[in-house]
């Protein structure tokens, strides 16, 4: 116990192993783990989520991992917050309750063959903005005290779209406290197939399309169709910890939050290139210690709570007249949940975050290129003036334009001073660094301009 109370890392070279006992309590600890794959450790630890799990009989492989590890202590850092989480799943307590659960799961199949109408799906209809549709499908038998309708907007990637679902899946919730709407933006047989096979897992799940392209639209269309009357709206590449259900709804419970956020913790699939430190994908909030009142900055869109009747009164995230913020048919945006903050603040509204409310965010292989972080601050930039509704005047964009210049020679020194001392700061987090303000202060004059030409 002293041992891994003092300890930055736990390396276990075992080369078999039955019950892995000693790994969960080091991840319990929040320890970040090096370790093999033999026997059913892999099951335990994933390689690059909670730590390194290498070849067994391969002291080389092992070796580099610990040095990999040591070498990157942001990147440990992510991984111990991930083994805290997970070692949860093997608790004494978790495993009890998993294994009466798979033993109802069994007897409730067996009901199910029996009575097919307990899990009847019926057509949901929905006022758009020009018509009534028919826009997908939930399951009849979702009854009971729901305080929680988790959303997540989907565009044509099912594959990853599975893994947010398994987590959900795998929520320690009572099924009768919430629902999953899952909302289609590009509708595929393919998405819908796998919804309605996660829905014969555990009857949480609904279907529903929305074929007007645009994240805007898809959010609207989800908190139409909810029947909470809190909606949660999570991306379609995260997976949620086991515990999000019941921690979203004791924020519900014990804050007077009328939209709240939380941590979206960096999620590999493949290792990421030696100079993308984690806060440069990460959203922790500065100086956020325990859940409360968000005064400044705002919430993530990937993990964003709101009462449903502040969308309905603020009109939901599409503008009027059909015109819309955030992405769009592949189309890098931002805006529209901060929007939707910011008018809430203006009315009075309470926005909340709870560091502990937390989902692993994929971090996309295209998104681990330079390129894609100036393209996304210059996105930012872009969409300032529709997201908090400014008319830039001539002398903002001037004063913009000459930040874009003079910025990057300000951060330059600086950069340069954090190579030179800092073991983990690479030529191209110098880059990054000195051209992420020009990045947003060229996107600002280029939205300003639009902005200014449109009326």
């Amino acid at each position: 116990d002293i041992l891994t109370r003092a300890a930055d890392l736990f390396v276990f070279p075992t080369l078999f192993e039955g019950s892995p006992f000693a790994l969960v309590e080091a991840m319990g600890r929040g320890l970040p783990i090096v370790t093999t794959d033999a026997s059913g450790i892999p099951e335990v630890v994933r390689h690059e989520q909670e730590g390194y799990v290498v070849p067994k009989e391969n002291p080389e492989a092992l070796a580099n991992a610990i040095c990999e590890a040591i070498a990157q202590p942001e990147r440990m850092r992510a991984y111990a917050h991930h083994a805290r989480e997970r070692a949860t799943l093997f608790s004494g307590r978790v495993m009890a309750d998993r294994t009466i659960e798979m033993l109802n799961s069994i007897r409730k199949r067996k009901q199910h063959r029996s009575a097919s109408h307990l899990n009847r799906q019926v057509p949901v209809t929905l006022e758009t903005d020009t018509e009534s549709t028919t826009v997908g499908i939930k399951n009849s038998n979702l009854k009971g005290p729901m305080k929680i309708s988790l959303v997540i907007c989907t565009y044509d990637r099912p594959r990853i779209l599975e893994h947010a679902l398994d987590s959900l899946v795998h929520q320690r919730a009572d099924d009768a406290t919430f629902e999953v709407l899952v909302i289609d933006n590009k509708p595929n047989p393919e998405t819908r197939a796998l919804v309605e096979e996660k829905a014969r897992t555990r009857a949480i799940f609904s279907y529903l399309e929305e074929p007007r392209g645009g994240l805007s639209f898809a959010r609207d269309t989800g908190y139409r169709a909810a029947t909470c009357d809190w909606v949660v709206y999570l991306d379609d590449d995260i997976r949620a910890h086991p515990d999000l259900v019941e921690r979203i709804t004791r924020i519900i419970e014990e804050h007077p939050f009328d939209c709240f956020g939380g941590l979206c913790l960096p999620w590999y699939q493949d290792p990421p290139p030696a100079w993308l430190h984690d806060r440069y994908v990460i959203n922790e909030i500065d100086g956020v210690q325990a859940a409360g009142v968000l005064k400044t900055g705002y919430a993530k869109g990937a993990l964003i709570a709101f009462r449903k009747s502040i969308l309905e009164e603020l009109g939901g995230f599409t503008r009027s007249g059909g015109r819309q913020l955030g992405m769009s048919e592949g189309r890098i945006a931002y805006g529209e949940e901060t929007r939707i903050q910011h008018e809430m603040r203006r009315k009075g509204y309470v926005i909340g975050f709870d560091p502990d409310l937390r989902v692993d965010h994929l971090v996309h292989p295209e998104r681990t290129h330079p390129g894609f972080f100036l393209k996304m601050r210059f996105a930012k930039g872009r969409d300032h003036w529709d997201t908090f509704g400014i008319r830039p005047t001539k002398g903002q964009l001037a004063a913009c334009a000459a930040a874009a210049v003079i910025k990057p020679l300000i951060m330059l020194p600086g950069c340069l001073f954090r190579y030179a001392t800092q073991r983990n700061y690479r030529p191209m987090n110098i880059l990054l660094d000195t051209l992420y303000p020009s990045a947003l202060h060229m996107g600002q004059v280029k939205g300003g301009l639009r902005v200014r030409a449109m009326e």
